[in-house]
């Protein structure tokens, strides 16, 4: 991925924010008459299944240029607190940069009812770009996404069809199991071979779209906002990667994270709700693989009340075994690194929090994760045969291992934090997979 703009998205995106005025990019007539394709994980078949629509051409502003990219960080993810420390020091000069460079421009300081804003950090132009939405576009748009099944999850898979399974820590009891490349979870399984290790096991992501990966933002944004080499590694287990491993400079995450401090405390409840962040994959992301595409998952946003009185809340994620306190206090007994695990039954939620587009955008769920499990998905089957769907990012515990038990009501047995999935992220998410099929 030399130059993600490819004069594709980038110079388009400015042109009509400039001259058109941010008109809504989505040709009904063309929507319409497009019939519903086959959801495959191909890249002829992802590009006939957008043919038609525009991505939402946002307002762009630069915000700084960037260092080079510093190496992939093996096993790194962000503590939860990192004030005073000689990172975020840096991270401070940082943000001085972005600040100077906000009042030069003739932006309000904050977005205007009905949009909001995100930074895209491109590592390969070695630029980070703030960008503006128009909400109103992204919800045209993610209609037309939806009505073609661009949100479900993909068809097919490896050797065939994809494979299901039967379906901090509960009530003081960690219910996950290892789940390698076996007989019993075999390469093909559904959900696993569409989550992945993300930097050598410090989190974990989801495929969302053949070169979109879905994570938590404090995965990937470190505290000195001097940015590092991404590496996701598809369904590892162990030594084997059978889709190897695929590197990115560059990612967008929420335009609130830096502005809330997020990138130094990860203040809970507030920086929650802009927890997420995904990754643009190189075009060319499964050129190497040994096994072709892994296919991804699907979007959805769930109502409180389903989530909350059904059983459907579902997480695999990569334990950061080896890491100590504040990193994981709650890593699986006989932990092993860079394999997955996860229940082998759905969880319930409650503790939802934090509104956006009358969505809760946190909850609390009954699924055992530790550290290493940041940003993977929590993922449902609802409303169909169409899934898995991811309908949260895993964040934090809100207590460690027996101590919930030590606490009283819904955190005894809902302790683990979820950046839910909410119209927004789900219509922003649509207008990333119609540029980038």
């Amino acid at each position: 991925m030399k130059n993600i703009s490819n004069h594709k998205y980038w110079v388009i995106a400015a042109f009509a924010a400039a001259v058109l005025g941010g008109c809504v990019t989505v040709d009904q007539g063309v929507v319409d008459e497009v019939e519903r394709l086959p959801n495959l994980p191909t890249k002829e078949a992802q590009e006939a299944l957008v043919a038609g629509l525009q991505p939402v051409a946002p307002r762009v502003r630069v915000l700084r240029t960037l260092d080079p990219p510093r190496p992939e960080r093996q096993g790194w993810r962000q503590p939860v607190e990192m004030a005073g420390t000689a990172e975020a020091r840096v991270g401070a000069i940082e943000a001085t940069k972005i600040a100077s460079s906000k009042t030069k421009s003739d932006w309000p300081a904050a977005a205007p009812p009905g949009t909001e804003r995100v930074v895209f950090v491109n590592g390969d132009e070695g630029v980070e770009y703030e960008l503006e939405f128009s909400s109103a576009e992204l919800a045209a748009l993610g209609a037309a996404v939806m009505a073609r099944g661009i949100n479900d999850a993909s068809e097919g898979g490896v050797n065939g069809e994809p494979v299901a399974t039967p379906y901090g820590w509960s009530n003081g009891i960690d219910s996950r199991v290892q789940k390698p490349i076996n007989a019993t979870y075999p390469l093909n399984q559904r959900e696993l071979m569409r989550i992945g290790e993300l930097n050598g096991g410090g989190c974990s992501g989801a495929l969302i779209g053949r070169r979109l990966v879905l994570t938590a933002a404090h995965c990937v944004v470190p505290s000195s906002l001097n940015f590092s080499t991404q590496t996701y590694r598809a369904r590892r287990s162990g030594a084997q990667m059978p889709f190897g491993a695929v590197s990115t400079n560059s990612f967008w995450y929420s335009g609130n994270w830096i502005p809330n401090n997020c990138h130094i405390t990860r203040a809970h409840p507030l920086c929650s709700q802009h927890d997420w962040a995904i990754l643009i994959l190189p075009d060319n992301a499964w050129a190497a693989s040994p096994n072709g595409t892994p296919g991804w998952m699907g979007y959805w946003v769930y109502s409180q009340s389903y989530i909350a009185a059904n059983s459907v809340s579902n997480n695999n994620g990569y334990p950061a075994c080896s890491m100590s306190p504040p990193w994981n206090n709650d890593p699986p007994v006989g932990c092993v690194n860079n394999q997955p695990y996860g229940q082998n039954f759905s969880g319930t939620a409650t503790g939802f929090l934090l509104p956006h587009d009358n969505v809760p955008s946190y909850y609390r769920t009954s699924v055992d994760i530790s550290g290493g499990h940041s940003g993977s998905p929590n993922w449902t089957d609802y409303p169909g045969s169409n899934g898995p769907y991811v309908i949260g990012i895993a964040m934090f515990e809100h207590c460690s291992g027996a101590n919930c038990a030590s606490l009283s009501g819904d955190l005894v047995t809902h302790p683990n934090g979820y950046r839910g999935m909410t119209p927004w992220l789900a219509n922003f998410i649509s207008t990333q997979r119609a540029a980038y099929p």
